[in-house]
């Protein structure tokens, strides 16, 4: 079932993180994914995604880090490494694994590239933009070696977590 919090294409049940719909151990598995960063209380909604998780079940949940604001309907926060494990695990649920999924040259070409948008005055705003997206695709495929490095997590885009519930 696929949860949001409008009616969208591919949505079956409209409803709020913070208070999901559904049973005390319910549900088989959780996929969460850029969700995190949109909730205004994130500890409620962990511990609502640890209360309708059957024991034993998992939960794969991605959260950025390190990402421009993107407010829908608002971005109130982003989460380290550390602290989406910690969000976690003082909700209940076991870490298995964690690590970086969009690694650091994302965070490089976004990051330029919503700056170009926003900060940089029309005329060379075009020229800027064009310039930065033949440099972008060419280092693109950086992202592959560096996000599986032990330390991408420092300038991470997203990192994910799979937990358990115990």
């Amino acid at each position: 079932m696929n949860v949001n919090i409008g009616p969208f294409p591919n949505v079956d049940i409209i409803a709020d993180a913070h208070c999901l719909p559904y049973a005390n151990n319910s549900v088989d598995a959780i996929y969460c994914e850029a969700v995190f960063e949109h909730l205004h209380t994130p500890v409620l909604a962990a511990q609502e995604i640890c209360r309708v998780l059957k024991k034993g079940r998992k939960a794969y949940i991605c959260t950025p880090f390190l990402q421009a604001y993107h407010g829908y309907p608002c971005h109130y926060q982003n989460f380290t490494l550390t602290g989406h494990i910690n969000l976690f695990e003082k909700a209940g649920l076991k870490i298995v694994s964690s690590g970086t999924c969009v690694g650091p040259t994302y965070v490089l070409r976004n990051m330029i590239a919503v700056f170009i948008a926003n900060y940089t005055p029309f005329p060379i705003r075009t020229i800027l933009r064009i310039l930065w997206a033949g440099v972008s695709m060419a280092i693109a495929p950086l992202d592959i070696l560096l996000r599986n490095k032990n330390n991408s997590h420092i300038m991470a885009s997203t990192t994910y977590l799979l937990a358990e519930k115990p």
